[in-house]
């Protein structure tokens, strides 16, 4: 979980940007309301957890409250602030994490190992788990690759590919995997640049047109997090 991010090189051993880094340019409109809404639930929540009701109804001395919001994570006066948002966002991350890599240990025939692993994390990504064995096995896919990672030898970017399979037919359809939470946008525009881009990738290293190995369709597989969220693609 804690380890650095993929880095690409082309050919002649220079660094290239992945897609991901890339894609960082566009706004991600869904986290505009999502960050300031955190951070309200979040300081409510641990001023309410310090303070009792006698000091919300003025019966104690405002240096009471002042000392309740003095206390806040976000507002360590040593370190770097940590904010609500961002510890919600990387507890998700690395649900998100855990998830991808059961999936792809399962796609290999295997088991995640969990040790050193967050036990309610590793809990938690069964029911993402669990809704990508349902959709594969509804669209009746044999693996052909999981989590290459390539280097575009023209456009010069870098990208790491969830999966390749092959369809009932035999054509090969490239996926990626989101743990995303259900919203109205989906999918988000990065998120269908993100799987045209990884399509392109690999035609680029795999593929003639015409050929048995040209990439006919490309899906992106939102598995969601808990196991109300009936996912989507």
């Amino acid at each position: 979980l804690k380890a650095p991010h993929q880095k690409y090189f082309a050919t002649d051993g220079k660094q290239v940007c992945g897609v991901t880094t890339i894609l960082n340019a566009l706004a991600k409109e869904a986290l505009y309301d999502w960050y300031p809404r955190v951070e309200r639930e979040g300081i409510k929540a641990h001023v309410l957890g310090m303070v009792d009701k006698e000091i919300l109804d003025g019966k104690v001395p405002a240096a009471t409250v002042a000392r309740a919001f003095s206390s806040l994570p976000v507002w360590e006066k040593s370190g770097k602030p940590k904010w609500f948002g961002i510890e919600t966002k990387d507890a998700a991350a690395d649900l998100g994490t855990i998830a991808h890599a059961r999936i792809e240990a399962w796609l290999h025939g295997t088991t995640l190992d969990p040790s050193g692993l967050d036990e309610a994390l590793y809990a938690a990504s069964l029911a993402p788990l669990e809704r990508f064995q349902e959709w594969w096995g509804g669209e009746g896919l044999e693996l052909v690759s999981s989590e290459e990672q390539l280097v575009h030898p023209e456009l010069r970017y870098g990208g790491t590919i969830d999966f390749v399979a092959r369809d009932r037919d035999g054509k090969l359809v490239l996926g990626d995997i989101k743990t995303t939470k259900a919203n109205r946008d989906w999918p988000y525009p990065t998120v269908i640049a993100q799987v045209a881009a990884y399509g392109a990738l690999w035609d680029a290293h795999h593929s003639k047109e015409g050929g048995e190995d040209w990439v006919e369709r490309v899906v992106v597989v939102r598995v969601g997090k808990t196991p109300e969220d009936l996912g989507q693609q």
